[in-house]
Formats: structure tokens, sequence, C-alpha cells
């Protein structure tokens, strides 16, 4: 917030012609572990210049001069005064950045990484947005558009750990600030530039952000390589059980450190069909079981048996996880057959948390 102060005395006033540096950091948390594994997620932060710092006559203080494509109406005409107004603004920058008709390239790169400053920043306006670097320079690649409760969607930029994606809301930072007690860390209103002190050129920034465990899929490609012929298309039924715990889980905040799921598949011919478990926390170490095979069916000799261990899903892998599983008929007549039931939830969508519908499905349908 620019302000209006007369220059005190014995403090340096504002120097429009000399650069600052920023040192860009997570926002502290009390958590040893996540402070660890957010700088693993090695974030890069694009820095943009929305609007240079221009010294206003008469006062120890400056005002600002958007720059294109920032200088829009809904950027130039608005007085931020709180926190609130600041995190409103960055979205109309990252808005311009996204989707207006002009690239805009950042200014600056930097890291997360608490001890690398970028220099050589001219005083102004700049906005920040932190997101993963693996594979693309591009930020764009990086975007998320989260829709709350109400309705209201918010752009945030996200980067991944081995475990966890982060996400980070642009933010708006001038340059320089007067020294204050208060650092610029977004858990705080923003300090002022007409605050008592000096000016410093140098700041630290601390960059909020909000974390979630990342998932990935399992597919298990069950090959059903002969079939009895007593009882032409006599359905056989297959049920299959993953579970799997995350190492390091609990001293990493507890997400999710544990997986299980059941499913199922039903032949009438000899083929092949797939299913694929869904939603599985990444680093994942997995067991992988047939626990049910039709009665008279057995796993083929020398395909891997009913259990197969140690399965993990990988955070960098592109593809699904894929486990196979071949059966053949046993000259067994003893038939099994089995049906899946599944319930799905339905919030009510009404105020108050009142309570909405389970819906059951049976799979075949059976009336």
């Amino acid at each position: 917030v620019c302000g209006v102060k007369p220059t005190r005395s014995g403090a340096a006033p504002f120097d429009q012609s000399k650069t600052g540096s920023l040192t860009i950091h997570p926002m502290e948390v009390t958590d040893e572990a996540m402070a660890q594994d957010v700088l693993s997620a090695k974030a890069k932060v694009d820095i943009f210049q929305v609007a240079k710092a221009v010294k206003t006559p008469g006062y120890d203080t400056y005002h600002y001069e958007f720059i294109a494509p920032f200088d829009r109406a809904e950027m130039k005409d608005r007085t931020p005064e709180k926190a609130e107004d600041w995190d409103t603004m960055a979205q109309e920058a990252a808005r311009v950045i996204f989707d207006g008709d002009t690239k805009v390239n950042p200014v600056k790169q930097g890291t997360l990484d608490k001890t690398s400053s970028v220099s050589d920043l001219e005083p102004g306006l700049y906005l920040l947005m932190a997101r993963g670097g693996k594979g693309t320079d591009s930020v764009a690649d990086f975007r998320k558009d989260v829709t709350d409760d109400e309705g209201k969607t918010t752009i945030v930029t996200y980067a991944n750990s081995n475990q966890y994606e982060y996400t980070f809301k642009p933010q708006l930072v001038s340059l320089p600030m007067r020294d204050s007690d208060v650092p610029v860390n977004p858990t705080d209103d923003p300090p002022n530039t007409a605050d008592q002190g000096d000016w410093s050129y140098d700041l630290n920034v601390y960059l909020k952000f909000e974390r979630s465990v990342r998932f990935g899929s399992l597919k298990i490609r069950k090959v059903l390589s002969s079939y009895e012929s007593e009882i032409p298309n006599d359905p056989v039924t297959f049920v299959f059980q993953v579970d799997g715990e995350t190492p390091g889980a609990e001293g990493a905040g507890g997400e999710l450190s544990s997986y299980h799921g059941v499913d199922s598949l039903t032949f009438t011919a000899a083929g092949e069909e797939e299913i694929i478990f869904e939603r599985i926390p990444v680093t994942a170490v997995l067991t992988v079981s047939e626990v049910y095979s039709g009665s008279g069916y057995e796993i083929a000799p020398d395909t891997g048996g009913t259990v197969r261990e140690g399965i993990t899903i990988s955070a960098d892998q592109d593809t699904v996880v894929e486990i196979p599983f071949v059966n053949v008929h046993n000259d067994d007549l003893k038939r099994g057959h089995g049906i899946k039931n599944q319930f799905t939830y339905t919030d009510s969508g009404l105020p108050g948390g009142q309570p909405g519908r389970w819906n059951w499905v049976q799979d075949p349908v059976n009336n």
C-alpha cells in the first residue's frame, strides 16, 4: 500500500534508480518433515513486473505506473488496503498472464530454496508464481483452477515432491518496502510503504502453500486362457484385493498412510478384461492378491501366483502400473459366480449439513 509520509530526518529517501533483490522462502511451518518436503519439490518462481515504482513529488514514497499488458482499468484503478485486496489484484494479474492476448515473459526466475536471491530488480510491483520445473519452462503448464464451496474460482500453480502436490496462490510484492518488524509474509497484512523505518531494497518473501497427497493408479489385466464348455456362457467371477502402506507418511503429516481396495471381474468366455484401482497414494507399497478365482479355475503355472508383493506406485511414472493375472480351467465343474455391490453417495446440496442419499447398484443387475 503506497502511503504518503514526509521524509524523516536521518533516513535515506526513496531512490528510484536503486535496484533490489528478493530471497524467496516457503511459509514457515512447525512440522520439520513438511518444511523439508516442500523444498524437495524444487519449485521455480517466475517473477513478472506488473508496475514501475515512481517517486511521488514532495514526499518520501512512491506510486505505481502499470506497464503493458497490466495497464488496464481493473488493475491500475484499484487501491488495495487489506491482504484480501492484494489477493484479488494478484488473481487479476495472473489472468492477464494466462488468459490475455499478449504473451508475458517473466523478468526474472528464482527458486524456492531459502538461499538464492534474485537481484537487479528495479523498484516496482512484482507478481510471483511458484511452480514445478521438470520437463517444461512454461508456468502455464502448472496452472490449476480451484473452485470453493461458494463457487469462487481461484488460480493456483503447483509443484510436486515425491509424495505431495504443493499449490501456491499468485502473490504480489512491492519493492522496496519500509523496514519493519513484520516480514513480507502472506499470513499477515503486508507492510505499508508509509511504515516507519528505512527503505529496504533486499526483501525476504514467504510464499503461502497448501498441500495434498498425490495419487496414482493400478491396472489389473486379467487373462482367462481357457473356459469350461459344459455350460455355455456360465458366468465365472474373479475377485482381487489391493492393500498398501505408505512408508514415512506418519512423519510427513500422516495423510492416507494406508490403502485398501476390492474389485471383481466376471467372464462368460475365454478372453481378457481389466480393472483399474484409482486414487492410490504415490509411493504406497502394495500387495495385490487374487482372493477368489471362480472355484473351477486356477492361476496358470509360472505366471506369478495369486499374490504379488512389493508393488510400488511411483510419482514419476507416466503410465499406469499394470499387473497381469492368467487363469485356466482346472477341469473341475464346480461353479463360482458373484455379484458386485457398488455404493455411491450423492450430497443433498442443501444448507445445514442435511444428509444426502446412498445409491446401490449391483453388477450384473439383479432385480
